[in-house]
């Protein structure tokens, strides 16, 4: 089977590229396909951040970058269109994997000229876009042949205009049969220091339940526009001295090993990764409740909590109780690495490989 996955740059860094480089590695050296990933544009960068197998081949349509800016032009639009339809047909692949929403609305208008079958994916969580966007979804997602996403709950909201809508969650980001002691007095957050990512929430709970713990520390590890403002606020709640800021590193296992709570407090997620990669580390974890992807990874009461949006005592209460309780804690993280295995590469890919191969 010949399968290409369309994405804007293959010298991107972000978290699509990153999980399309696993995928791919994993069709080509475990499934046998023949596998392309299919570069749209062409970018000045001359090295791919992501390791992937030799297997895999790397092929670029040479699209200028401010094509994108074209998109509302109609007659450029229309001759982005026909150079995508030609090159897939002209490639003969058995199916194209598109991983971003703009290319899942070309590749459906174009679906009686594309003789490969069409998977589109959506990343990111439904209310993420636009409300134009969310519309024209609703108009032309029905001609895909198959639409991927990551929970459930989107499963919910997709079916009621497209066909075939299948849940496919993220591989685990590693696997590894190392994990945590647990006893280190360390709290982590993984991702941008962003307000969405709700690390000022984090921050305040910590402060509430910082003065009985005078051992334990929170690390942040990343980088965004809101680092200042958390320098700021921690010094007001007099907890600077056991907060730090870690800009992000290749070198992110060592830091959960040391770690025995992973904590977030975003207001809005698709399918958080990190807490995969807490989890498979055996770190328990405590999240809000945000509209999805927390609830389909942690199992309340059992892994670690989820607590109600915005609900800073409960989400300090149960933090408390994590940093108090070794018993818990330990019982937390062992069932944390049993459950997280339903994200291993084979689980996952055997999904994959029945979407791809049915009739």
């Amino acid at each position: 089977m010949k399968v290409g996955f369309l994405m804007n740059d293959v010298f991107g860094r972000g978290g699509v590229e990153r999980v399309t480089f696993k995928l791919a590695t994993y069709f080509a050296e475990i499934l046998n396909y023949d596998v392309d990933i299919i570069s749209y544009f062409e970018s000045e960068d001359k090295e791919i951040y992501f390791k992937y197998s030799s297997k895999v081949n790397i092929i670029y349509c040479k699209n200028k970058n401010e094509a994108l800016k074209s998109f509302g032009k109609i007659k450029r639009f229309y001759e982005l269109q026909k150079n995508l339809e030609e090159f897939i047909n002209d490639n003969e692949y058995d199916c194209i994997i598109s991983l971003y929403t703009h290319f899942n609305m070309k590749l459906a208008l174009a679906r009686k000229k594309i003789k490969a079958k069409i998977i589109g994916c959506e990343h990111g969580q439904y209310y993420s876009t636009s409300k134009k966007t969310r519309i024209l979804r609703r108009i032309v997602y029905k001609k895909l042949d198959n639409l991927v996403v990551l929970t459930d709950r989107d499963k919910e909201i997709y079916e009621k205009f497209c066909k075939s809508v299948i849940t496919i969650p993220n591989p685990l980001v590693f696997e590894t049969d190392e994990k945590s002691t647990l006893m280190e007095k360390r709290i982590i957050n993984v991702g941008r220091l962003t307000e969405e990512k709700g690390v000022h929430y984090l921050l305040e709970a910590f402060a509430k339940v910082s003065n009985k713990f005078p051992e334990w520390t929170l690390t942040f590890v990343g980088n965004g526009n809101y680092k200042e403002n958390l320098i700021e606020r921690a010094k007001e709640l007099e907890v600077n001295g056991k907060v730090e800021i870690l800009p992000f590193t290749t070198e992110i296992k060592d830091l959960y090993l040391k770690s025995s709570i992973y904590a977030m407090a975003s207001e809005t997620e698709a399918f958080p990764m990190t807490l995969l990669e807490a989890m498979e580390l055996g770190v328990p974890c405590i999240c809000f409740d945000c509209r999805t992807g927390p609830r389909e990874i942690v199992t309340d009461g059992e892994d670690g909590y989820i607590i109600d949006m915005y609900n800073l005592e409960k989400f300090s209460e149960r933090l408390e109780n994590l940093m108090e309780n070794d018993t818990i804690r330990y019982e937390f993280g062992i069932n944390a690495k049993k459950n997280i295995n339903r994200y291993s590469k084979e689980n996952i890919l055997e999904k994959w490989k029945k979407l791809l191969e049915q009739g």
